[in-house]
């Protein structure tokens, strides 16, 4: 099997390998490490250039052809100035959209020109709607295969380069059931043509690290905590639908022995202030002596957060297709606050505590952090690592990824 990968995250033009973070990145990632490995098929990446994923490439995946796009630098001053634009335009809401517009067009021209030439006979587009437009016209003759990490929300004028999809490998069965729904932007799809392909993490870096190591008795002292404070910690990027004001204004009213980690930013790369940071500062001013924010912190190092902390608060606001840091969180074997959004449920299943995105959130969020710090029951929560290890692990994530390019049946949880 020969097999393209095409990956142009528009939220920044984020590289594979993941050398600036990115969920969609990072997860394409798992896949060229395991094949670099196991060589189950031939394998091409199509990424924008970066510096540091060139040399990581080659210094740790030569088994792996790369091919680069390297965006100009005119480009990429425009697609700066579309996001400021925006920003300003919308105060920040979906700006993160408009990162790299001029940047992605570029690449789907390259793109296109390098599937006409490709000697692979599946092509994956990762995520990125606009992407489809490679398939108009192309000369390619092979299988095409949409790999959703989202639920489309527009379809870029390309319906009928739609239709022209093999299949589209969904990140949880509520995404497959949303693009097979008569509400689906880009046309209703059958369900013979979905997959579904559950996201994976690395369970060498996310796991359970003893509370003596050297690393996070360090963190422990940076941030001040005591043996008797209970931490909370939320992860993700800081836009208004993870949830990090509704855990804020929870905490207002919570005792001071409940700490919280707030780790994220907008963008890995992007120092500036949003609106919505501005809010979540203030808000916190009030009780900063229990509330720490980290800013990005690399995928190394996130694990000896997760491992800080007593509980994960993940309250996603809208319907989160997938939600990676719930897996990341327990397969660190931490109890999950979460809410019943999307593919959520699918993934964190009887781990946690699932809350309902209603007006009474942010009491029952208050409610839940108190019922985990006096009523904390190690056993109940001890599947965790056990359910990420056996259904979310990227180990077998390869496999699973090519099962769904080269057969027509279901592949989903048992």
């Amino acid at each position: 099997m020969r097999v393209l990968i095409l990956t142009a995250d528009s939220n920044g033009g984020y590289p594979v390998p993941a050398v600036r973070g990115g969920a969609v990145s990072t997860l394409i990632e798992h896949i060229v490490s395991e094949n670099n490995r196991k060589q189950l098929c031939d394998l091409e990446i199509v990424s924008f250039y970066d510096k540091n994923a060139q040399i990581k490439a080659c210094q740790q995946y030569p088994k792996i052809k790369f091919t680069w796009i390297n965006t100009p630098k005119i480009l990429k001053l425009l697609d700066l100035c579309a996001f400021n634009f925006v920003r300003i335009l919308r105060k920040n809401k979906k700006a993160i959209s408009f990162r790299s517009p001029f940047s992605l067009l570029w690449y789907i021209y390259k793109a296109k020109r390098i599937v006409n030439k490709t000697n692979a006979n599946k092509v994956v587009i990762e995520n990125n709607i606009p992407l489809v437009r490679i398939v108009k016209k192309s000369k390619f003759t092979g299988e095409w295969y949409y790999h959703l990490h989202n639920i489309p929300r527009i379809n870029a004028g390309c319906r009928s380069e739609f239709k022209k999809i093999t299949k589209f490998i969904c990140v949880s069965k509520f995404v497959a059931e949303q693009i097979t729904s008569n509400k689906s932007v880009i046309g209703k799809i059958p369900l013979h043509k979905t997959e579904v392909l559950f996201n994976c993490v690395d369970t060498r870096l996310f796991r359970p690290i003893s509370k003596n190591d050297p690393k996070l008795v360090e963190l422990r002292k940076k941030f001040g905590f005591g043996e008797d404070d209970f931490i909370c910690i939320f992860s993700g990027r800081l836009s208004e639908e993870k949830g990090a004001y509704q855990i804020l204004k929870a905490l207002q009213t919570t005792g001071e022995k409940i700490k919280c980690l707030i780790v994220g930013s907008l963008l890995s790369d992007f120092n500036s202030m949003t609106e919505y940071q501005k809010n979540l500062y203030e808000l916190a001013n009030n009780i900063k002596s229990k509330v720490f924010f980290t800013g990005y912190i690399s995928q190394i190092d996130l694990a000896y957060y997760y491992n800080l902390a007593d509980v994960a608060i993940l309250p996603s606001i809208w319907d989160e297709p997938a939600g990676l840091t719930n897996i990341e969180a327990m397969a660190c074997g931490l109890p999950v606050i979460t809410t019943r959004s999307g593919g959520i449920p699918e993934y964190v299943g009887d781990c946690g505590k699932l809350l309902k995105r209603d007006e009474l959130l942010i009491q029952h969020l208050k409610e839940t952090i108190y019922e985990f710090k006096e009523k904390w029951n190690e056993d109940k929560y001890s599947y965790s690592v056990k359910r990420v290890l056996e259904n979310f692990n990227k180990n077998n994530y390869l496999e699973k990824f090519l099962f769904c390019l080269n057969c027509s049946q279901s592949n989903e949880i048992g």
